[in-house]
């Protein structure tokens, strides 16, 4: 048999709180510079790994 009563479901729960930022402004602003650093090293530092490269072929080569 089914009793019906007159609250059939429960109250539900308040909706959770926001996630709070992980980062403060002053943070996010250092990660940035930081990355940006990064990516100008990713373009530079083959140039000038090769021209290490090139001087000690030539200080012990041909």
């Amino acid at each position: 048999m089914f009793l019906d009563v007159p609250s059939q479901w429960p109250p539900q729960d308040p909706p959770p709180e926001p996630p709070k930022a992980r980062f403060s402004p002053k943070e996010e602003k250092f990660l940035l510079w930081v990355a940006a650093l990064n990516v100008l090293g990713l373009f530079i530092a083959p140039v000038g790994g090769f021209t290490i490269l090139n001087a000690v072929r030539a200080l012990f080569g041909p």
